[in-house]
């Protein structure tokens, strides 16, 4: 797998060891500091940024060190999730280093490590990988960027032999590729496969048209990791064993482990395994890469016909510094608020009225190590692009000249505060991924890696030295540094609303002598997000039900007179994080059919409109602060609520709930948003390919029932009204008399006992109860096959769809994941090793409970058109063989042991789902299905067999067949 963007979603106060959290603009390198002019806005001062510490402190817990050969080793014991660890081989090497006739060969040679090393044939290698539990390949265990390669393992710790067989396979990989002819011939297929995934898409082009306009006379010239189909299809293993040779030596790599290991132990196994590691090649140092300012606006135009938006992205971009110094950390938060505030304003204009947009946020095109590229991003709506760049335009030259407000600063800094605490909140339970990447991070970027107190205690300092006229300062710094670089984008209807070249360059030219009234700064907005509270009704009942200590649940059930009732469940799986979920029988199957349209809709629509007395813009700004989150849906038998909240902000969480449940916001503003979303997919479903198939799949299965439509008619589209929305809504959300709430996570269970009193317990209730009706048709009779035209190029894809009866139990859910691991692994070693036809078939195998008991499989397959009938024969074939022969005997057990490490680890999201499902049935035996993994010592290939006779009907399936049009 190739990976385009080298920058991790990771904000830039996220030094804190383990943090993972992320906002709209994200960075991991310092900014370049240029001397400019600026205009500070009038202010408070922050505290003095003087009084910062120049550098991170490193982290005394991780282990660094290197061999004599050069190699960089970082270990570090955790337990997170406990009874696994990662490993991870860095190659400090990318597309970049490529020579002329090198093109694509970084990212080839990454496959070709899954195709045998002197010790470790193809096939064996594969069946290793697969008995660890472990998905395997170039698209699970590796990527490529424009400047690295790295190779990922996650594995069991239950036996010294596995770890010591991953640990001997990145040895392997590092020092021993074979590069046979016939396998790197054999893999031609396979990467062709994903470049027509990649380029020959909507995302592939906007991505090929940046890299033009960023890239251009810079060594990233024409340096796409991914290659292109030329030197792909003629790719031989002279030019992949000169840069493997090259590259590939101890001097140029790293090992990262993290898990549950002793740390001692580790460091010998490093020392003893990879010691006698040398440089092979001509051993050139690794350059500098590094790229000029930009010191002319480049223009990046897009004209396609798979969206169905207009697209206007300004980049202020400068060479980046690698290092990250407290100093670097703070000017980079200093703009990313500047770039948030800009954002922010125009968002709120969008929200509070008409505009030529409909949608901003903060981006970055930071694809390479060598640039620093923040930018904002816009969603223009039809024959806007040219007036949403003016927009954009001026509200930066408004920051440049004016600044910014103190309740614009507080606003925007708000989730970094947040985050900030969260991550050290939750110190303690920071999974081995997380420490992993900050590892790798510091390797490649020389980004920092402070000890949870160390980066808490700096990265509050820094936030306490934040005022507004250093924001402004901050933009001025990076406005003067650099000149725009922008991006236009439109479908094919709307290309003539671009504006030209010669208008963009006038628009910048003028800036900054044009007549441009201040923005009227407001105040901080005070307004509490309830102003009364709802006074607190005691339960009915409480009880404690019968759990698994060892599994985490120890449920307490709360039963409210309003006939509400909440699962209360502490858990410290997450330190500082709590899972909610709630569930509410009924759903789009109780709708009538006149409202179907307005219902499928309106969680949209609410999203988007506000709570209570505030519109969205006060929402946004009252939450601020707050990391929660909570989304509402309706599925065909049931309306839902999903959630996260930091511990801290519990309460917020629940009168969020309290909220959408009886005071939700219908705006036509955001109605409006809405229907301009849809309308285009309504218009002309095959704008977006893999959507096309997936709607021919879902109208083929469910037919004509408007519940399981993906998309509204025209029709119905022009009858989407706020006011049948809200009326709606009542229906749906505003009974609280079989509504089921279940709280999962790091809180105290008598606050949260208050809180649900307070928030669950006073909820509306009419007393009546409700049970879900079925409306989805069968799975149609025969086999049913459509060709779907859409798309260009040479892409194309195949979804066979199969649905068998089950009962529902447990074992049969064990089975259903077991056949999902099984096929996957077949269509893998057929289609993509033995054939070299298609980068990653997959297959997943669905139980559903309700409203029919059913297992329901779906197979993916990509490949060239001309492929698609080969690819369906052999898929036809590998499910009759499934059905004759069952499983073989190494593809069961990988299967067992993928499943034993799946279902091995409890999160919070699994277990308030088991609560939700014993509300909907009290026979349902909570611990019982936690522990699934049980299941997999006790199933067999009898089992298996009947079951796939069962669940794989060989003449009753769909067959959706995607072709470029």
């Amino acid at each position: 797998m190739f990976r385009r963007s080298l920058y991790v979603f990771v904000i830039v106060l996220g030094v804190i060891a383990g943090c993972s959290a992320s906002t709209s603009e994200v960075s991991k390198r310092g900014a370049t500091v240029l001397d400019g002019p600026t205009t500070a806005a009038d202010g408070p001062t922050g505290a003095d940024p003087g009084d910062l510490p120049a550098e991170y402190p490193i982290d005394e817990d991780v282990r660094i060190g290197s061999l004599d050969n050069g190699l960089t080793y970082y270990i570090r014991s955790n337990d997170n999730p406990g009874g696994r660890v990662e490993l991870r081989l860095a190659i400090d090497a990318g597309s970049v280093l490529e020579q002329p006739d090198q093109a694509g060969a970084a990212h080839f040679l990454e496959h070709m490590m899954f195709n045998g090393t002197a010790k470790y044939p193809k096939n064996e290698l594969v069946e290793l990988l697969q008995s660890f539990g472990s998905g395997f390949g170039p698209d699970i265990n590796a990527y490529t960027s424009y400047d690295e390669t790295v190779y990922e393992l996650s594995l069991p710790t239950e036996t010294d032999e596995v770890f010591d067989t991953g640990l001997d396979i990145l040895h392997e990989w590092l020092t021993a590729a074979t590069l046979d002819p016939q396998q790197v011939t054999g893999e031609r297929g396979v990467v062709l496969d994903e470049w027509r995934q990649s380029e020959q898409t909507f995302g592939g082009r906007i991505g090929v048209t940046i890299a033009e306009m960023l890239f251009d006379a810079t060594v990233y010239e024409g340096r796409d990791p991914i290659g292109n189909d030329a030197a792909i299809s003629a790719m031989t293993p002279e030019p992949l064993r000169r840069f493997y040779d090259d590259w590939y030596r101890p001097d140029n790599a790293a090992l990262i482990i993290v898990g549950d290991i002793d740390v001692d132990d580790v460091e010998g196994q490093i020392e003893s395994t990879f010691g006698d590691a040398t440089a092979r090649g001509a051993n050139p140092p690794r350059p500098a890469i590094t790229l000029d300012s930009y010191e002319s606006t480049s223009i990046g135009r897009l004209v396609d016909p798979e969206t169905s938006d207009a697209l206007v992205e300004v980049t202020l971009p400068v060479p980046a510094t690698l290092d990250q110094q407290v100093s670097d950390v703070r000017a980079e938060l200093l703009r990313g608020i500047a770039f948030d505030i800009i954002a922010n304003r125009l968002n709120d204009d969008e929200t509070l009225g008409e505009t030529p947009y409909s949608d901003i946020s903060v981006d970055s095109n930071d694809w390479v190590r060598a640039i620093d590229a923040p930018s904002l991003l816009i969603v223009a709506t039809p024959g806007g692009a040219a007036a949403s760049l003016d927009l954009l335009a001026v509200e930066m030259e408004r920051v440049r000249r004016d600044g910014v407000g103190d309740a614009e600063v507080s606003r925007a800094l708000a989730p970094y505060e947040s985050m900030i605490r969260d991550s050290y909140e939750s110190r303690n339970s920071t999974p081995d991924v997380d420490f992993v990447q900050s590892y790798l991070d510091h390797f490649l970027l020389g980004s920092a890696i402070p000890g949870a107190s160390d980066g808490y205690e700096i990265n509050q300092a820094i936030l306490e030295t934040v005022d507004a006229a250093d924001v402004q300062a901050a933009f001025v710094e990076r406005w003067m540094a650099t000149t725009p670089q922008v991006l236009l984008v439109a479908p094919e209807a709307d290309a003539a609303s671009l504006p030209a070249d010669a208008d963009v360059l006038d628009l910048w030219a003028a800036l900054a002598d044009r007549e441009i009234e201040p923005r009227e700064q407001g105040e901080a907005s005070d307004v509490a997000l309830m102003a009364t509270l709802p006074e607190p009704v005691e339960e009915r009942s409480a009880e404690q039900i019968d759990g698994d200590p060892a599994w985490y649940t120890e449920p307490t059930l709360l039963t409210f007179e309003n006939g509400a009732r909440v699962f209360l469940n502490p858990t410290d799986i997450v330190e500082g994080e709590i899972g909610f979920q709630a569930t509410s029988p009924g759903g789009l199957g109780v709708v009538d059919d006149a409202d179907v349209a307005n219902a499928s809709v309106m969680a949209q629509v609410a999203a988007g409109s506000g709570l209570g007395a505030l519109n969205a813009v006060e929402v946004d700004q009252t939450l601020a602060g707050a990391s929660i989150s909570v989304e509402a849906s309706l599925d065909s038998i049931s309306e839902n609520l999903y959630g996260t909240a930091a511990t801290t902000d519990l309460e917020t969480l629940l009168q969020v709930t309290h909220l959408m449940l009886t005071a939700p916001r219908f705006d036509d503003d955001a109605l409006a948003d809405v229907t301009d979303e849809l309308a285009p997919y309504v218009a002309d479903p095959t704008i977006d390919p893999e959507f096309a198939a997936q709607n021919t799949l879902s109208d083929l299965r469910y037919g004509s029932e408007p519940r399981m439509r993906l998309l509204p008619t025209a029709a119905e589209l022009a009858t989407f009204d706020t006011a049948a929305m809200e009326r709606i809504w009542e229906q749906r959300f505003g009974n609280a008399a079989d509504w089921s709430f279940a709280l999962v996570g790091d809180f105290d269970l008598a606050e949260a006992t208050d809180l649900a009193r307070r928030y669950i317990g006073s909820l509306p209730s009419t007393g009546a109860t409700e049970t879900w009706v079925d409306v989805e048709p069968p799975a149609p009779a025969g086999i049913v096959r459509q060709e779907v035209l859409a798309g260009s190029g040479d892409k194309a894809s195949l979804t066979v769809q199969l649905t068998g009866s089950t009962d529902g139990s447990r074992a049969e859910q064990a089975l259903a994941d077991l056949l999902g691991e099984v096929l996957t692994n077949r269509l893998s070693e057929h289609i993509r090793e033995e054939l070299g036809a298609s980068y990653s078939p997959y297959a997943e195998a669905y139980m559903y409970t309700a409203p029919d008991l059913l297992i329901e499989t779906t197979i993916s397959v990509t490949g060239s058109a001309a492929d698609i009938d080969r690819l369906a024969v052999v898929v036809q074939d590998d499910l009759t063989a499934l059905r004759s022969q069952g499983p073989r005997p190494a593809e069961w057990d990988a299967a067992i042991e993928a499943m034993i490490q799946r279902y091995g680890y409890i999160n919070n999201d699994t277990i308030a789902a088991a609560l939700l499902s014993y509300a909907d049935d009290p026979d349902f035996d909570i611990a019982y299905w936690l522990n699934t993994v049980d299941e997999f010592d006790e199933v067999t290939t009898d089992d298996f067999a009947e079951f796939v006779t069962r669940v794989l009907p060989s003449d009753r399936y769909i067959e959706v067949r995607l072709l470029p049009g």
